[in-house]
């Protein structure tokens, strides 16, 4: 033994080439025969004799060498030994005693010349001595050469110390191979479905663990070092994700045993804990507060992929990395759609403009002013985007804001009709049946005005009926068939009578069952309808589409980066209530669905609790008040993600929320202090 390994060659038997019999005198002439041969330095020679000859030191020789094996098993063992013939040797020790096995085994994988397969040989012999057996050899050969028996205590002790001894060397062997944390690994994980229990394996991974300690604080600080340099200004945070994410593997290659036999144990490796803590902590820096999600997202997967043994971190990184891919996806379709974003939010401030040149040159490469940089950005984006509903949806906004807010029908029909018509790609089934369901509804919205401009003129009503029977959908279809039934009878005499009625005076009373109750009693009801058309509505409180980001580069407001934390457990609490309002003011809570109309108190929880949200949203910093924010925000997602309202009534609650600024901002910061 040397230098904290195993050597068989210098045991103090095979110094002397004594035996386990070997009396006090027999030891004294083979010391002489010894320093005759001249192989070994005096005082090795020396030294062997005293451990032969004290009955504690002579125990530690005694199990280090070969017990139970005969003086020719012993001679090929050495001659195996000198030649390195590893095949050989291991394929000798099958049938050799455990102990004697587990020694020149031991005495090979420190070496150097080792593979995984002496490992597992070294591993399984410890499993299988038997300290009782090895006990009576010992003492039965101790009573022939005249020495005191050893006891089971002392005989268990010095097995504890080999034992350690071995596994020390076996990890020193480890250490010398190119790639030791790759064969540690299979070693550790083999042994763990073969015998997790092992003693002798827990010894191995402790001091695999220790020898890979100065490779471990190394990397360590290079860790430091890249986190220290991503706090300055102007540097290239790529470079640096990168170089983290090298270093993480270099730090896996060596630690990777260790993570694996402590999670078995059900414990977690505390330097690679302190490891992921650093970083991890990087990565919510670099996108809470620097706005680099990508580089986050991919520090975070890096992080993912090296510590899937700490159990207690997993699941976060997983969440972290679903929570910043689907960010990272976001800004890059923001980035994608923002040129749209902005052509259609000035073409809100110039409705007449668009509508002209709709009708001119409609949405198309000939389109000049602003409609002509909204079909570059809509087919630039189209071509680049991974979900082409996204730039469809876009100007389908734009389409929905110029009937609902300028009470334009005629160009917001003009352009959902162009993106249903748009050539080359198309976007989702579900988008474009909403499509052409608004363009029903905007058509009707549109040719009903001029029928109600044309009353009275029936041949005019009648060709602007058979146009709105192009769109004309359900009931609306049926009302316009049952109208044009009652027109087609009275066309003619219409037209007898020079296109208008005759004055009175001429004694032409018209008959009251042709021009009175049936069509009076048809055109009221259809004036009547006109007025119950119910406007499809593209207002969602709080993430549709593209969530804030949309939202608010749509309506040029200064945004606020989001965060993600890790997610709290969640707790199943009631929601507290907006404050009491005024009667006139007053909030009822819509049911969990989508397509309902709402009526306008109902309009008014939508607007007023997306504003409250709004607010909380900047306040909310602790996973728990995060939690309870998200709470929030699915709840009014699954009641005002999608609804229909009456005309007039989402500008007047938009208008009412301008004037209770102060009440909601005070909700939401009472509703903020109750968590």
């Amino acid at each position: 033994m040397n230098d904290g390994r195993f050597e068989l060659t210098k045991n103090a038997f095979h110094v002397l080439k004594a035996g386990y019999d070997s009396s006090r005198s027999d030891i004294a002439e083979l010391v002489d025969d010894a320093e005759f041969d001249g192989v070994f330095e005096p005082e090795q020679i020396q030294s062997a004799q005293q451990s032969l000859l004290a009955p504690n030191a002579r125990l530690e020789q005694e199990i280090s060498w070969l017990p139970e094996l005969s003086q020719a098993q012993i001679s090929n063992v050495l001659s195996l030994i000198t030649s390195g013939d590893l095949a050989a040797l291991i394929e000798s020790s099958k049938h050799a005693p455990e102990l004697a096995k587990a020694n020149f085994l031991a005495h090979f994988s420190g070496t150097g010349n080792v593979n995984d397969s002496l490992f597992h040989a070294l591993v399984a012999a410890w499993d299988e001595v038997d300290q009782a057996t090895i006990l009576t050899f010992v003492n039965e050969n101790r009573l022939s050469a005249g020495f005191p028996g050893a006891g089971a205590h002392q005989m268990r002790d010095a097995l504890k110390d080999l034992e350690k001894l071995h596994a020390r060397t076996a990890a020193f062997g480890i250490w010398t191979l190119d790639r030791p944390g790759e064969v540690m690994d299979r070693i550790v994980e083999a042994e763990l479905r073969r015998h997790p229990s092992s003693s002798f394996l827990e010894q191995f991974v402790r001091h695999y663990d220790t020898l890979s300690e100065r490779d471990l604080v190394r990397i360590s600080d290079e860790i430091d070092k890249v986190i220290s340099d991503a706090e300055k200004d102007g540097v290239d945070l790529s470079v640096l994700v990168t170089a983290a994410s090298d270093l993480l593997v270099r730090w896996d290659d060596v630690n990777q045993p260790v993570q694996v036999y402590e999670q078995h144990q059900g414990h977690e490796e505390g330097r690679s804990k302190k490891i992921y803590e650093k970083l991890r902590s990087l990565s919510l820096e670099l996108h809470n507060n620097r706005g680099e999600t990508a580089e986050a997202r991919r520090l975070s997967e890096a992080l993912l992929r090296t510590f899937p043994e700490l159990e207690s971190v997993a699941e976060v990184l997983k969440s972290d990395v679903a929570q910043l891919e689907s960010m990272d996806k976001k800004n890059k379709r923001q980035k994608l759609v923002r040129p749209l974003i902005t052509a259609c939010h000035v073409a809100k401030l110039i409705p007449n403009q668009i509508g002209s040149e709709l009708k001119r040159n409609g949405f198309s490469k000939s389109a000049s002013g602003a409609l002509s940089e909204i079909f570059e950005t809509f087919s630039s984006a189209i071509s680049t985007i991974d979900d082409v509903s996204i730039p469809f949806s876009i100007v389908r906004d734009l389409a929905l804001d110029l009937n609902n807010e300028k009470e334009d029908p005629e160009t917001a029909f003009r352009l959902i009709d162009a993106l249903l018509a748009y050539k080359g790609v198309s976007p989702s089934q579900e988008l474009i049946e909403k499509l052409e369901e608004e363009r029903a509804v905007l058509h009707y919205n549109w040719k009903s005005n001029e029928l109600e401009q044309c009353r009275g003129n029936f041949p005019a009503m009648s060709r602007i009926i058979d146009e709105m029977l192009k769109y004309a959908r359900d009931s609306k279809r049926a009302e316009l068939l049952q109208l044009k039934s009652k027109l087609e009878p009275v066309i003619p005499k219409f037209r007898q009578m020079g296109n208008k009625p005759k004055p009175m005076e001429m004694g032409m009373k018209p008959k009251p069952r042709e021009w009175g109750e049936n069509l009076g009693t048809a055109l009221a009801n259809l004036v009547l309808a006109i007025k119950r058309v119910i406007t499809w509505v593209l207002y969602a409180t709080i993430v549709v589409l593209l969530g804030w980001l949309l939202i608010e580069a749509v309506t040029d407001k200064p945004s606020n980066r989001s965060t993600y934390q890790p997610a709290a457990p969640r707790v199943a609490t009631p929601t507290p209530a907006p404050a009491a309002a005024p009667a006139a003011a007053v909030e009822t809570r819509p049911p969990v669905g989508q397509g309902f109309t709402l009526n306008r108190s109902q309009i008014r929880y939508c607007v007023f609790q997306g504003q409250r949200l709004e607010i909380i949203r900047t306040l909310a910093n602790t996973n728990y008040q995060i939690d309870r924010f998200n709470g929030l925000i699915d709840d009014l997602n699954a009641r005002c993600s999608n609804y229909r309202y009456q005309r007039g009534d989402l500008s007047s609650v938009r208008r009412e929320m301008q004037d209770k600024a102060t009440e909601l901002r005070a909700d939401a910061r009472r509703i903020f202090s109750s968590w």
